[in-house]
Formats: structure tokens, C-alpha cells, sequence
């Protein structure tokens, strides 16, 4: 557990590996920091595509729940490109 006053976002790879063991294409994780008031959304789409329809239902499922996206912040899955950004 994150030390108190700590945000914890989950990564990518928690979302990444849920596809690979479940054997999915996209992955979308939700989660409700009460702490922070912050709705936590990860996105995973193996293939770049599947990336872009991750984001986008990510995006309007956090909303619908209630989610502030201008207080969103990105970490982007560069496989793609042969990099990594954590």
C-alpha cells in the first residue's frame, strides 16, 4: 500500500500483463482513489489500434463516472517506436 498522502497510479504493465495472462486485446482498468478523489484509468491495446480504442473508451468510461480529465496525466506505452517512458 502507498504511503499515506502518496498517489499510486497503476502502470501499464499491470494492464499489459492482465492481457497477456488472460489472453486479451485490450485491456481497460478503473479505479477510485478516495484518498485523492482521483478516478485512475489504465489503458492496454496490443496492437497500436487496439492502443487507440483503449484510449478512447478509457476516456469516455472515466468521464461517464465521473472522472476530470483536466487533471489527467499520460504515460504513453511506446513499443512501437522501440522505446520505454515509465
Amino acid at each position: 500500500m502507498a504511503e499515506a498522502g502518496t498517489y499510486k497510479p497503476i502502470p501499464v504493465a499491470a494492464a499489459r500483463a492482465i492481457a497477456a495472462q488472460y489472453e486479451k486485446d485490450v485491456v481497460i482498468v478503473l479505479a477510485y482513489d478516495h484518498e485523492h478523489g482521483l478516478v485512475h484509468t489504465t489503458t492496454y491495446g496490443r496492437s497500436e489500434d487496439d492502443s487507440v480504442k483503449a484510449k478512447r473508451v478509457g476516456k469516455a468510461l472515466c468521464e461517464m463516472i465521473g472522472g476530470d480529465l483536466s487533471r489527467t496525466t499520460v504515460y504513453e506505452d511506446f513499443r512501437t517506436a522501440g522505446e520505454e517512458k515509465s
